[in-house]
């Protein structure tokens, strides 16, 4: 009696089944269906059709596994997706005082894991203790480790353009992460100005988001 293959269930004649050709056709089919890695160089890629979609090639050259979309040849989203921005909007935190801006959007197409670095540069006209609490903001929700503004402002940050001559500044940063879906989200800053301390100047924020992970949910 015949049997099958291991792996993909080829049929295997032994000789006292009859082995058809309706047999042979499914084997073709199967064998067909399993495409595995197409192995090729970055000049000897072949020329496929839609029929293609979703075969992926291994150059021998480049060691890029690339993935045909149907049309073209894409890259595999192995690596992180990362995505910047920045704003400076010269915004005076006084005490007990919260401010918020969102400083960009992006959209992702699977869910996992954001991981978000910021910095915030603050400016005093003299030297001083500012106090309060730097937060990242994602989706509009504190995701982040607050980053405390606790310290004494003594570096020179002559700034000509915005603030002048012998303005003090500081630059204090903050780490955020939070568990994401697929479709699009925003990033930003939130400041919180302490009941004690001077005034300060929010002057530049900068912040990198990081798409450091993949899960299935």
């Amino acid at each position: 009696m015949s049997t099958t293959s291991q792996h993909q269930g080829l049929k295997i004649p032994d000789g006292s089944d009859p082995f058809l050709r309706t047999d042979y056709v499914q084997n073709l089919n199967t064998l067909d269906q399993s495409t595995g890695d197409w192995i090729c160089t970055s000049t000897t890629r072949p020329a496929w059709g839609a029929a293609q979609t979703g075969i992926k090639t291994i150059e021998t050259d480049t060691r890029r596994t690339l993935m045909w979309s149907g049309t073209s040849f894409r890259e595999m989203l192995y690596g992180p997706a990362v995505w910047w921005g920045a704003l400076r909007p010269n915004a005076v935190v006084n005490h007990g005082t919260v401010v918020s801006y969102t400083i960009g959007t992006f959209t992702v197409n699977r869910p996992g894991s954001l991981l978000c670095i910021a910095t915030n540069e603050f400016s005093l006209p003299t030297r001083g203790f500012i106090g309060g609490t730097n937060r990242i903001l994602i989706d509009g929700a504190v995701s982040s480790f607050d980053a405390t503004i606790a310290e004494y402002v003594l570096t020179n940050w002559p700034d000509t353009s915005t603030f002048g001559t012998g303005h003090w500044s500081t630059t204090i940063p903050v780490l955020g992460v939070r568990n994401i879906s697929a479709g699009s989200h925003s990033v930003g800053i939130q400041i919180t100005g302490s009941p004690t301390g001077s005034s300060m100047t929010l002057s530049t924020s900068r912040i990198l988001a990081m798409f450091v992970n993949a899960t299935d949910r």
